[in-house]
Formats: C-alpha cells, sequence, structure tokens
C-alpha cells in the first residue's frame, strides 16, 4: 500500500505544481493521512487529477492504474521460439554500410604505408612483428606498384587502340 501511496504523492506534487504555474482550476489538492487512505480514495483521488488534466478524452482511473497489467514484461521463450524468431527475422541494412566498392592501387598502396608507419610507432615494442612481415609488406608494396604501372599501361594501350577506330 505504501508504494501506492507514494505513486499518488508524486502525481499530486506533479499536479499542485502544475496549477502553481498556470492552472485555470485554483482548488489545491490536498491528502489526508496516506496510513488512512484505501484503495477507492485512492482511485477516486487520480480520477479527480485527471479530471483536471487539460485532456480532451480522460482515461478512467481503474484503466490508468491497471494500465500495465496486461504487458508482458518477461517472458521466456523455448529453443523452437527463438528458432522460429530468428528464421522469421528480416535482414535490416545499416544505413552506413559501406557498399564493397573496388579499392583503387593507390588507395591499396596508402594502406600499406600506413600499417608500416602505424608498426614503426610503436616504440613501446607492444606489437612483436617478425621482420619478415616488414620485408613481405615492403615487397607487397613493389609487387601493387607493378601491377599499377602495368594497369596504367593497358589503360594507354586500350586509348590509343580505340583511338584508331
Amino acid at each position: 500500500m505504501s508504494q501506492m501511496n507514494t505513486v499518488l504523492q508524486t502525481i499530486t506534487d506533479a499536479f499542485d505544481d502544475f496549477l502553481e504555474f498556470g492552472s485555470d482550476s485554483p482548488e489545491p489538492i490536498t491528502i489526508k493521512d496516506p496510513n488512512q487512505t484505501n484503495k477507492s480514495d485512492i482511485t477516486n483521488k487520480i480520477q479527480n487529477l485527471i479530471f483536471h488534466l487539460p485532456l480532451n478524452q480522460p482515461i478512467d482511473a481503474e484503466e490508468y492504474i491497471s494500465a500495465d497489467n496486461s504487458l508482458i514484461t518477461t517472458e521466456i521463450l523455448d529453443n523452437e521460439e527463438i528458432i522460429d524468431a530468428v528464421k522469421n527475422c528480416e535482414y535490416i541494412e545499416l544505413k552506413d554500410e559501406v557498399i564493397n566498392k573496388p579499392i583503387s592501387f593507390i588507395e591499396a598502396l596508402r594502406f600499406i604505408d600506413r600499417i608500416l608507419s602505424f608498426l614503426e610507432q610503436q616504440l613501446d615494442g607492444s606489437f612483436n612483428v617478425d621482420d619478415s612481415f616488414i620485408h613481405n609488406l615492403e615487397k607487397l608494396i613493389k609487387e601493387v606498384k607493378l601491377k599499377y604501372i602495368i594497369s596504367q599501361q593497358l589503360l594507354i594501350l586500350d586509348s590509343f587502340i580505340l583511338g584508331m577506330n
């Protein structure tokens, strides 16, 4: 019962503040001794508060009090229900998802160079990287540069051939 009294006191305090800051209704709301208040008195007081609110369609106090009673707050699903929920769930694409666009040779070179720079900047030795790994990254840079040069030569050759037609 004390929880109900606390709720009623909170609503009353909020309504008194509402009245204080510009309501048309001058009548203050007072509560008798909370220990002597029964459930119907509390319901009547809540209904009285609701009638004072500027609502087009005021809610019934009993409906207000029991509004959350029909909500399922905890429910344990069995394995079949979980599997059905997962199977029937539609895939939602994130707006920030990056489309798998091709990475250019220049971007690849920048990425590799940044990895090398990152590893060189770790003075505390937090990354114990084998020298062969660094050597392989440097080989990869040479390989990407070679592929880039070849692709540029092919573009020039293609444009030359297309220009002759």
